[in-house]
């Protein structure tokens, strides 16, 4: 028994013995008043469900979880209202409604109700968080009010439910492979020269840069006068160029190479190296 019952009852002892009637309902309403608190208070929470269920524990950060929400009154008595407060942790974001501060100083989230006999009530909540990390939603603190709107019970119910938030995926630059030797993609630059890689290859004429010159592309030198057979003495023979497919291609030869029968009347004269 409550003190304002126990004031209430004096109250009403003296009413009746001064005969007093004014004191007498005063003191009969506070009475009804305690009453219906008092059973409220007994009975309010008994048989009251509360429900909530998070379809996935894990997300990329940018992304919401739909959570609902769920309150059953599965008995006779009516609940004038009922308030629920879900602690959460530091960083939970609802799109629905802001977090309010609690009674112990903590981020709730904070709905209420009014709840007829057996009657069940769900509500759709997005829950997300500010950064990347663990977190958590609960326990929850019921509290209910009697037919006269006054606070009655309170009650705390454990149950959390945890989720997970991830970074998020950004896009990243391609890398480029460096170049290496062989293979058939092309070079992005030429820093190096790939010699088996060449169409083909020509005699060196004037004008060309000596760098990129092979030196066996510009010709093979032959057997000089001072050797004991009849062949040319310091003719200088030039490479064959060769197709794309790798296969020599045959050169035509000069017509100005002397046959062999007039080869006294028209010798042949050494060239120069260049």
């Amino acid at each position: 028994m409550t003190g304002t019952a126990l004031l209430a009852i004096l109250l009403l002892l003296i009413g009746t013995f001064l005969d007093l009637p004014v004191a007498i309902v005063l003191s009969i309403v506070v009475l009804l008043l305690e009453v219906v608190r008092a059973v409220w208070a007994r009975f309010g929470l008994e048989r009251v469900t509360y429900r909530r269920r998070l379809e996935r524990d894990r997300v990329t950060w940018g992304e919401e979880i739909p959570t609902a929400i769920e309150v059953w009154n599965r008995k006779r008595m009516p609940l004038a209202w009922i308030r629920a407060e879900d602690e959460a942790s530091p960083g939970v974001v609802v799109r629905e409604r802001p977090l309010v501060i609690g009674a112990g100083g903590a981020s709730v989230l904070r709905n209420a109700w009014t709840l007829a006999p057996f009657e069940r009530v769900t509500r759709q909540f997005h829950v997300g968080a500010e950064r990347r990390g663990v977190y958590d939603l609960g326990p929850v603190g019921l509290t209910v009010g009697d037919l006269f709107a006054r606070e009655a019970a309170t009650e705390q119910r454990a149950g959390t439910e945890r989720f997970l938030v991830r970074p998020r995926t950004v896009p990243a630059t391609v890398l480029h492979r460096r170049d290496t030797w062989g293979g058939r993609d092309r070079a992005r630059a030429g820093l190096t020269e790939d010699p088996s890689r060449f169409a083909g290859v020509r005699e060196y004429a004037p004008g060309d840069e000596p760098e990129p010159t092979h030196g066996s592309c510009v010709g093979v030198a032959s057997r000089t006068a001072g050797d004991d057979d009849d062949r040319t003495a310091g003719a200088l023979e030039p490479a064959q160029p060769r197709d794309v497919g790798g296969r020599v291609a045959r050169r035509q030869h000069d017509d100005r190479r002397a046959r062999p029968d007039d080869a006294e009347d028209h010798p042949e004269q050494p060239l120069e190296r260049r």
